[in-house]
C-alpha cells in the first residue's frame, strides 16, 4: 500500500525533474523521473509515476537512449492512455520518429485530456497544429489504385460478355 509520503515523494522529484528538464539538466532529470516513476508505483498504476514515465521518454530520447524512449512512451501510454502527459510525449517522439500522422493522433488525444484553457491544453492545440501542418506537407507512403482507372475493373467485365454474345466486334471483321 502506498503511503502519503510516497506519493509526496513522488510528486516532489516529479517537480524537480520537470524543472531539470527545462533547463536542459537531462542527467538530474533522469534521476528524479526515475525515482518518481519507480516500478512499484507504475505497478498501482499512480498517475504521478505514469506521469513521471512519459516525460522520462523525452529525457531518455534527449541522452541518445532512443530505444528507450520509446519504451518508456509506449508502457506510459499503456499504463494512461486517456492522461495529457503519456499522449503529448507519444507525440512528441512521433514528430522526431517522422511520423506526423501518428504525433497528430497522440496530440489530440493529449488535447482531450487536458482541462480546456489550461496550459496543457494550449501546448497539445498548438502540437496539434504542427503536427497536422507537417502531415499535410509531407509524404505518404500507401498503396492506392490511380483515381482515373477506378472504375475500370467494373467495365472490362461488361466488355467480354458482349463479346461472348456477339454484341461487340473483337476486332476488324474480315469480308467474307
Amino acid at each position: 500500500m502506498m503511503t502519503t509520503t510516497d506519493g509526496a515523494a513522488a510528486l516532489e522529484h516529479l517537480r524537480t525533474g520537470v524543472r531539470a528538464m527545462l533547463y536542459e539538466h537531462m542527467d538530474e532529470a533522469k534521476e528524479h523521473l526515475e525515482a518518481a516513476a519507480s516500478p512499484a508505483l507504475l505497478a498501482r498504476h499512480d498517475p504521478v509515476a505514469i506521469d513521471a514515465l512519459a516525460y522520462l521518454s523525452s529525457v531518455r530520447f534527449g541522452l541518445a537512449d532512443v530505444e528507450g524512449g520509446a519504451a518508456a512512451a509506449e508502457l506510459a501510454l499503456k499504463l494512461g492512455p486517456d492522461r495529457f502527459a503519456p499522449n503529448q510525449k507519444a507525440g512528441e517522439l512521433a514528430i522526431r520518429m517522422g511520423d506526423p500522422g501518428r504525433a497528430a493522433e497522440r496530440f489530440l488525444a493529449a488535447l482531450r485530456a487536458s482541462e480546456p484553457g489550461t496550459q496543457e491544453a494550449k501546448a497539445a492545440e498548438a502540437s496539434l497544429r504542427e503536427a497536422r501542418r507537417r502531415a499535410a506537407k509531407s509524404i505518404r507512403h500507401e498503396a492506392r489504385a490511380p483515381r482515373g482507372l477506378a472504375g475500370l475493373g467494373r467495365l472490362v467485365p461488361r466488355r467480354r460478355a458482349r463479346l461472348a454474345h456477339g454484341s461487340v466486334t473483337a476486332g476488324p471483321q474480315l469480308p467474307g
